[in-house]
């Protein structure tokens, strides 16, 4: 499995990337990144979920690839739908996380 996370704009304009193989994570945190994608419905949401037009909010564009399936789903903080969340969180995270290790 593998996970492409871009989050862009907010007050700065910033963009944060992290691109997630399921190979380098550890097993617990494996299951927990697949089970946030299965509880998301990811493979069931609209490749571009819109939302109101606002220049200081983060835009995010998520790619999941599992077993051969690859679907990209892009929103705003906004529009995200309340069981998108949980993994727009997990994956702010481990791009946090990337971005401090890679400097």
């Amino acid at each position: 499995m593998q996970v492409r996370f871009v989050r862009s704009g907010g007050l700065a304009g910033m963009r944060t990337a992290a691109v997630i193989d399921s190979e380098s994570l550890p097993e617990e945190e494996e299951k927990r990144l697949r089970d946030l994608i299965d509880r998301a419905g990811f493979f069931g949401l609209p490749e571009e979920i819109p939302g109101p037009a606002r220049p200081d909010e983060f835009r995010y564009s998520i790619t999941v690839e599992i077993d051969g399936k690859q679907h990209r789903v892009r929103t705003t903080e906004t529009a995200a739908p309340e069981q998108l969340r949980p993994l727009i969180e997990w994956l702010n995270e481990a791009a946090r996380r990337e971005t401090a290790r890679t400097g």
